[in-house]
């Protein structure tokens, strides 16, 4: 048997995790770890269907119950086989899901965690369980594991046989339901193996496509929260930039487009202004070169401010400044300076 850490996110059908379990446990995988997603209407669901669930599962898998009976308090960690495992809900007193501000938080925390179990890191795959919970629940878990999944963590949902489901319903029985048996078999013409379809649902790994690529992104993905990694998300091939003065004022303005979503605004000093133009120019200068060069770009004439080599360092320590909040695919906009050259790597378009 394969070890296996399950994230489930949990409606009001405590039935989904069971039927996971039994499905997990025929194709080898046994859960050693398990947290559940659910808000306090579906821990109260939980808590008066779940141990019932899990006991008739256990049963007719020959194993312990994995379920505590009664549940531990909200947000209370259960340790077994040195890992954790989690029931409780989104939030002490969060009883549904029914605002936009209550989606994000869930988005927000689901993510945190993946990125918290990658970053531990979890030494075992690990399974999303897909099945239960609101559609922006699920899309929240599908999301998260986009950003954060591994090569071998992945994605389950699963689904009664039709011909059960619609047994089930017309005898009313359907809460009472735990996992595939001989007996729902008998009375459904239902085979055990058919009863429950596990389906492996693709998803993107965005964490595999930017590793030892975007030495950035990955670093975003594997410090920040998940309110800063959307707007990190662009890549640099996607980036483009604009720079010119900044209309009905004297300065100006570098703006960073991803697509068409304007990511970054810097309005610039005379001297970053400058050195931009003759960068966006040239792409890569020596010091001798910006120092020549950077009045004449951009109608500026004699510069207010002498050019010098400490100068132009902290030129770009005031623009790793600035660019500082901003995506990665935007921080490519500082120039580097190294070896008394300045380069440029990203095209910038000069505007009129």
């Amino acid at each position: 048997m394969r070890d296996v850490y399950v994230v489930a996110v949990l409606g009001e059908s405590p039935a989904v995790l069971t039927e996971l379990w039994w499905a997990l446990h025929q194709r080898g995988d046994r859960i050693a770890g398990l947290e559940i997603w659910t808000t306090l209407s579906g821990r109260s669901a939980l808590s008066k269907q779940g141990p019932r669930l899990f006991r008739l599962t256990a049963a007719a898998l020959g194993v312990p119950s994995l379920l505590p009976d009664p549940l531990p308090r909200y947000n209370e960690r259960v340790t077994t086989d040195a890992l954790p495992r989690g029931f409780g809900t989104l939030g002490p007193n969060q009883d549904d899901l029914r605002t936009a501000a209550d989606c994000a938080e869930l988005s927000y925390a689901l993510h945190d965690r993946m990125r918290d179990l990658y970053n531990e890191p979890c030494p075992l795959p690990i399974i999303g369980s897909l099945a239960g919970g609101r559609k922006t629940t699920s899309a929240a878990l599908q999301s998260a594991f986009c950003l954060h999944g591994r090569r071998a963590d992945s994605l389950l949902h699963v689904l009664l046989h039709a011909d059960l489901e619609a047994h089930l319903r017309e005898q009313r029985i359907l809460p009472t339901y735990a996992c595939p048996t001989e007996a729902f078999a008998d009375e459904s013409g239902v085979p055990v193996a058919d009863q429950v379809l596990l389906v492996d649902v693709p998803f993107l790994r965005v964490r595999e496509l930017v590793s030892g690529h975007s030495k950035a992104l990955a670093a975003m993905l594997r410090d920040r929260d998940n309110r800063d990694l959307w707007r990190a998300l662009p890549t640099e091939s996607e980036v483009r930039a604009t720079y010119g003065p900044k209309e009905g004022t004297a300065s100006h303005e570098l703006l960073i487009y991803a697509g068409s979503d304007l990511i970054a605004s810097v309005r610039l000093k005379q001297l970053q202004a400058a050195l931009y133009g003759a960068l966006a120019r040239a792409r890569t200068l020596t010091v001798p070169d910006a120092i020549a060069a950077h009045a004449r770009h951009l109608g500026f004439g004699t510069p207010t401010e002498k050019l010098t080599r400490d100068a132009v360092a902290r030129l770009i320590t005031n623009m790793e400044e600035l660019l500082r909040d901003a995506p990665p695919s935007a921080r490519a906009y500082v120039p580097t300076f190294e070896d008394d050259t300045l380069t440029l790597i990203p095209p910038v378009n000069l505007l009129p």
